[in-house]
């Protein structure tokens, strides 16, 4: 018994072959392209961490400089500003804070109205203001 086996190359000429490099081409550009937004996301993943993290700096700063004036003090970034409703000689005092902070790039700009009451028993009218923070922006 002899069994007789033919293979015809001329009939399929490399189809085969051709069919399993495209698939391999087209499944390679897939894997490619889902590292690519994978790298992508992960990317922007970390940006906004640095900005958030920038943020609670830029708060940390602003908290700390608004402690230094409650105690008396006059950071570098205090601005005194007048309201012109108040006389003079009225205890109402604003103060513009602004905070900036970075982390990699990611900046972010806050600014804050902060108010000291001292004697308003000479204000006219008589102001309704508590001492402490009265605002809050976040510009950047």
């Amino acid at each position: 018994m002899d069994i007789k086996i033919s293979f015809n190359a001329r009939g399929e000429g490399g189809f085969i072959l051709v069919m399993v490099m495209l698939f391999l081409s087209i499944f390679s550009l897939f894997a490619f392209s889902i590292l690519e937004i994978g790298l992508l996301e992960n990317k922007m993943s970390i940006a906004w961490q640095d900005k958030v993290k920038a943020f609670y700096l830029a708060e940390k700063y602003l908290s700390a400089a608004e402690k230094q004036i409650s105690e008396g003090g006059l950071p570098i970034n205090a601005e005194e500003i007048n309201s012109g409703i108040f006389g003079k000689s009225c205890g109402i005092k604003f103060y513009r804070l602004i905070a900036r902070a970075d982390v990699r790039g990611a900046e972010s700009v806050l600014q804050s109205v902060f108010a000291t009451k001292g004697d308003v028993d000479e204000c006219v009218p008589k102001p309704n203001i508590t001492a402490g923070r009265q605002s809050f922006c976040i510009l950047s």
